[in-house]
């Protein structure tokens, strides 16, 4: 993290705790936190700046940061899951020997949307009843 990018992140958590970060107090964050990239810092103190009551120490923010790296650890499997997920998906439509080819294109395409955020749940379950209508009124 680069000396500057520190100094304006204390600077939000001085302007709320402004009698909490004296020079010493900063000099040992900023030796804790300096191999820190901005944006996961950042994090930290919008973290901190959301849950807690008093002014974050060097020991809080070290917790917060844990909790950080394993929520994005649980993140990246999740996106790998869910990628792994939609190739099986596409593989399946493609070998499809008996669904309608446009009703299966219809639910691949509501499934993308879900993925690409372009539906909520409440959405794509709607859609997904859609299509299950359509699908019982042809058999």
């Amino acid at each position: 993290m680069t000396k500057e990018h520190f100094e304006l992140e204390m600077r939000r958590l001085k302007t709320q705790w402004p009698n909490s970060y004296g020079s010493e107090r900063l000099a040992l964050i900023w030796h804790r936190f300096k191999d820190t990239a901005n944006h996961v810092f950042t994090a930290l103190v919008t973290g901190a700046l959301n849950s807690l009551r008093s002014p974050p120490l060097a020991d809080d923010l070290s917790k917060l940061e844990q909790e950080y790296t394993r929520n994005e650890a649980q993140l990246r499997i999740q996106m790998r899951h869910d990628i792994s997920f939609g190739r099986q998906i596409e593989e399946l439509a493609k070998n499809n020997r008996t669904a309608d080819p446009e009703f299966v294109q219809g639910c691949l395409k509501l499934l993308r949307d879900r993925q690409n955020g372009k539906l909520t749940e409440e959405q794509f379950l709607q859609g997904c009843d859609y299509f299950d209508q359509i699908a019982n009124r042809r058999t």
